[in-house]
């Protein structure tokens, strides 16, 4: 059996597949890694590469219920949490409306997550320079990780899967993945965690938010 390792680009996968899908937050994500693999590949470690949210006035327990899921995720052996931040600052741009001749310029908060993407092809390649996993899954379809993909795949000779949350091969075929696979809904609805997790010596109990199919 292949060792493998699943790296998951968090918010990837999130406005891929998980946003307006509440139900399907609650990702087991040593369960979804193993229904990424080929059946000669057994699963290593998950790499989860996300970044804390900060509250808003429309969702303003949005931080409360991330960090819930967090805890209940780090407390699977095989799944390791990374965390990049959030980098808030103005920025002048035109108005939706406003004619393209004479554009009405406002001043907006601009928010951007930053890491991410950084610290999934520095722990990916870090992990092939060490030989630590003979298979590399990556689940996004950034095409800005097309060239650290490529160099785990030819250069350093690992087998590599490519997973994406919006289903399009398009990065798979760029760097010529071993294999690839689409995230399915039915997949994520069948790797959820229990409706309680045992972590940080008391119980995690999934947001109650998460139970149905709202916003």
């Amino acid at each position: 059996m292949q060792r493998a390792n699943v790296y998951i680009d968090g918010f990837n996968l999130f406005y891929g597949a998980l946003k307006g899908q509440p139900s399907l937050k609650w990702l087991d994500l040593t369960a979804f890694g193993r229904a990424l693999l080929l059946p000669d590949q057994k699963l290593h470690r998950v790499r989860y590469f996300t970044a804390r949210v900060g509250g808003r006035a429309v969702d303003p327990h949005l931080p409360q219920r991330q960090d819930t899921y967090l805890r209940a995720v780090a407390s699977l052996p095989e799944v390791s949490i990374h965390e990049g931040y959030f980098q808030t600052k103005p920025a002048r741009l035109p108005l939706a409306s406003s004619p393209a001749h004479t554009p009405e310029i406002v001043e907006v908060l601009r928010t951007e997550e930053k890491g991410s993407d950084v610290n999934l092809a520095t722990h990916l390649l870090l992990d092939a320079f060490r030989e630590d996993a003979e298979v590399a899954v990556v689940v996004s379809d950034d095409y800005d990780l097309k060239e650290p993909l490529r160099v785990v795949s030819s250069a350093l000779g690992r087998t590599l899967g490519v997973a994406s949350p919006r289903r399009s091969p398009r990065l798979g075929r760029a760097v010529e993945a071993s294999f690839y696979r689409p995230v399915h809904e039915a997949t994520l609805r069948e790797c959820q965690l229990p409706a309680t997790v045992e972590a940080d010596g008391g119980v995690i109990s999934r947001p109650a938010d998460w139970s149905s199919e709202k916003k």
